[in-house]
């Protein structure tokens, strides 16, 4: 329906909600009371007035994720717009005839407007949108608070412990490693989120052998590829200290005994009849472990490598087995003395 008017506001809102309510589209035409009607012109017609040939939305209703098509035809408008009445949005300055597309993700009124120095005349059209609204696929979106703090040990330098804040926004898993300087292979490790938010992670101890000028980052692999800022770091190192593996040792969360009988030539725990040999070089225990033959397992001894805390009360223990190489790889169990 078409209604012409000397512009009030409030009756221009009325006439808005009147043509959503109502289903179709309101054509609203208002006058400037002190434009001069061209002579031969009727109060009808109002030739002087912008025209809105037409205003359609195809298609009118669109699930989540599509687009529709807003089209148009103006004439006698210099000045045309349309307006997204939900937001108050505009696009402008638009041509007399064209198109755009739309992809709202809830029901949307838009509002043409055709204004010369007569009036206005505006138009509304209304795009339904079905379905619940999209969610971003599984991401990490920040990674944050990398730090490092230095922990005196036994040895001449101190160990490294640290951390970060892994950012995402919804449920999945998050696979990422720690990256440091030097020679080192870094071990992939998984990280679960039930929901958006945050997780801290933490870096596993890392032995400084010698003084100088260190790095850590965080490096995401999937769901996304993410790495951290780096974090750079100065370690000073002390005069070597004695270091005495000789003792009784609890292995925390251990399920297989959960004790070593240690020398510094090398010593015995209880699984599968288990025996370690090896020396004391430097401030680390380099040795090898033997168990008893059990069908199925990869093999029946490999390298392992121990360091003390500052206090040497704290032992962190490296376990592989035949044939792989310690290196780079992160401490995975630690024990305290008992005796």
């Amino acid at each position: 329906m078409t209604i012409k008017f000397r512009f009030s506001a409030v009756l221009f809102v009325l006439l808005v909600l009147l043509g959503v309510l109502s289903g179709g589209c309101v054509r609203i035409v208002y006058e400037n009371p002190e434009a001069v009607p061209l002579e031969g012109a009727t109060q009808s017609q109002s030739p002087s007035l912008p025209q809105i040939d037409y205003f359609l939305a195809s298609p009118g209703t669109i699930s989540v994720g599509e687009s529709s098509t807003l089209s148009w035809s103006v004439a006698n408008a210099p000045f045309v717009t349309i307006v997204d009445t939900g937001t108050g949005q505009s696009i402008e300055p638009l041509d007399l005839k064209g198109s755009i597309k739309v992809a709202p993700v809830v029901t949307t009124h838009y509002g043409l407007s055709a204004k010369n120095d007569k009036g206005s005349s505006i138009q509304i059209v209304t795009v339904n949108v079905v379905g619940p609204a999209q969610q971003a696929p599984f991401a990490v979106t920040g990674i944050d608070y990398v730090y490092v703090k230095q922990t005196a040990s036994n040895q001449r330098c101190p160990i490294i412990q640290g951390g970060a804040t892994i950012t995402v926004n919804g449920a999945g898993t998050v696979e990422y490693s720690w990256e440091k300087s030097g020679a080192i292979i870094p071990v992939k490790q998984r990280l679960e989120f039930t929901s958006a938010g945050s997780k801290d992670i933490q870096l596993p101890p890392w032995v400084i052998e010698a003084p100088g000028s260190y790095w850590i980052r965080v490096h995401v692999y999937s769901p996304n590829e993410f790495v951290s800022d780096r974090y750079d770091f100065t370690v000073n190192c002390s005069a070597a200290k004695p270091c005495n593996f000789t003792g009784k040792w609890e292995i925390r969360g251990a399920g297989w005994g959960g004790y070593i009988n240690l020398t510094e030539t090398g010593g015995t725990y209880p699984y599968n009849n288990g025996k370690i040999s090896g020396s004391v070089v430097g401030c680390k225990f380099i040795g090898t472990w033997h168990e008893d033959h059990r069908p199925g397992r990869p093999s029946d001894y490999g390298p392992c490598e121990f360091s003390l805390s500052e206090d040497g009360m704290t032992m962190f223990i490296k376990w592989g087995w035949a044939g792989e190489s310690l290196e780079g790889r992160e401490y995975s169990e630690s024990a305290s003395r008992v005796q």
